[in-house]
């Protein structure tokens, strides 16, 4: 989600799916919460962050102990989510970079205006030649955990599969890449 689009200044956790983030939160989002003024979530449409706020709450206040209230950041969320936030605001207006992921069909939310679609900056990069890219493609996934890796057409066109960052020691084009590398700086 990260990848294809997010508000300047977020922070991403680096998850691959929501069971992950009350750890990733407990050990390394919430010290980033500590002393700011607030934590501001959004999601995809918004129903992840109902939960996710409810969690980050009771991590701050268990981390922060008794008597502490005041020190506590309150916890806001986006509602509705980017989705509702992209039909409201145009790509020239909103704070949100590149493209909303969306857990359908679609994959990638489109935007209500075509005419907007011109000013839809890609925030997103291919995995292995790390050229601008958005397109996410149903069969552009991990060979090893069928993850979706955002991946160009033409780093494609082989029959070496696709490897995504967790499993990317299986993938020879990783490998190949990194040996030249390697002898490159000797």
């Amino acid at each position: 989600e990260y990848q294809l689009g997010h508000f300047a200044n977020a922070v991403d956790p680096g998850t691959r799916k929501y069971s992950e983030f009350e750890d990733w939160f407990r050990s390394e989002g919430a010290p980033l919460a500590a002393g700011k003024d607030a934590v501001l979530m959004y999601c995809t449409g918004g129903i992840r962050c109902e939960r996710a706020s409810i969690a980050v709450r009771q991590i701050l206040a268990e981390q922060a102990g008794t008597d502490t209230q005041d020190r506590i950041p309150p916890v806001f969320q986006l509602k509705g989510g980017i989705h509702r936030y992209l039909e409201e605001f145009r790509p020239k207006e909103s704070k949100f970079l590149g493209r909303n992921f969306v857990f359908d069909k679609r994959i990638v939310q489109p935007l209500p205006r075509a005419e907007d679609e011109i000013d839809v900056v890609p925030v997103g990069t291919c995995h292995y030649c790390q050229k601008q890219w958005e397109m996410v493609c149903e069969d552009r996934r991990c060979s090893k955990c069928r993850m979706l890796v955002l991946v160009c057409d033409s780093c494609t066109d082989d029959d070496r599969g696709i490897f995504c960052a967790k499993h990317e020691l299986l993938d020879t084009r990783k490998a190949t890449r990194a040996n030249i590398e390697s002898k490159r700086d000797e």
